[in-house]
């Protein structure tokens, strides 16, 4: 897990190389990181359908994450992803609302204590060079630091 984290980090667009150096001292810090879930999302979609919330609150509520969540350090990473077809900034934007959309909605449908941050990682390939609608996610990371 903390190499799928390191390479996430690397692939991060508006950081200086010094704030990524940063992050990766952090990373290599930190308990532990778990993958809590994947939305996949349609072209141009920022919103997750009721569906993958409630999916997600799901998830959130099996023993293991239940038992991770209980512990007020865990901090939630919402990280957001664009296909890179398009003008970057764009990409960028829609990236990061639909990080911040999944974020929102499960504050909306669960009593969340951790802390919790949304994160726009812009047009990628990171998932899959070759299939573009396999970038367009946002992942739910738990971290413990």
């Amino acid at each position: 897990m903390r190499k799928e984290v390191l390479t996430r980090i690397d692939v991060m667009k508006n950081l200086s190389q010094k704030e990524k150096d940063e992050l990766y001292a952090q990373v290599e810090r930190a308990r532990s990181f778990s993958k809590v879930a994947v939305i996949p999302f349609d072209t141009a979609k920022v919103n997750p359908t009721n569906s993958q919330v409630g999916d997600l609150v799901k998830r959130l509520q099996e023993t293991e994450n239940k038992k991770l969540l209980d512990d007020p350090t865990v901090v939630l990473f919402f990280v957001g992803y664009a296909d890179k077809q398009g003008d970057e900034s764009k990409n960028q934007e829609i990236s990061r609302t639909r990080a911040e959309a999944v974020e929102k909605a499960l504050a909306k449908s669960t009593k969340i204590n951790n802390i919790t941050h949304s994160v726009g990682m812009g047009g990628q390939d990171l998932f899959d060079k070759a299939n573009l609608v396999k970038n367009r996610l946002v992942e739910v990371w738990a971290v413990q630091p």
